[in-house]
């Protein structure tokens, strides 16, 4: 059967970051790349953008924050193993009043007064 798109692509990093002078020279490659790309204008840092184009960045990066976040938690929820069951109940009736061992003691305090 073949791979998924994710699949393949998931193989295909794994084995590129298995090497790791491949995986130096890929990053390389990327920050050169971002270099390239940020001296032409098509990539600016926060800093050269207007109001409204930082205000739109930051919310974007917010709500990418959020779904990371709420995505982790789900990851956490997922792996942790269920709270342990209450112990079942027998099915006594509560007992009204007080104790045997309770009213033994009482019996033997009140022989003692005597």
């Amino acid at each position: 059967m073949p791979l998924s798109a994710a699949e393949s692509a998931r193989q295909y990093r794994k084995h590129r970051d298995a090497n790791p002078e491949q995986r130096e020279a890929y990053l390389k490659k990327e920050r050169e790349r971002w270099r390239k790309d940020r001296d032409t204008g098509k990539k600016k840092a926060i800093n050269d953008l207007t109001e409204r184009e930082k205000r739109s960045r930051r919310k974007k990066w917010k709500e990418a924050k959020k779904a990371a976040r709420a995505k982790a938690r789900t990851i956490v929820e997922l792996q942790t193993p269920p709270p342990t069951p209450e112990p079942l109940e027998l099915d006594c009736p509560p007992q009204l009043g007080p104790s045997r061992q309770r009213l033994q003691g009482e019996r033997i305090r009140e022989r003692r007064k005597l």
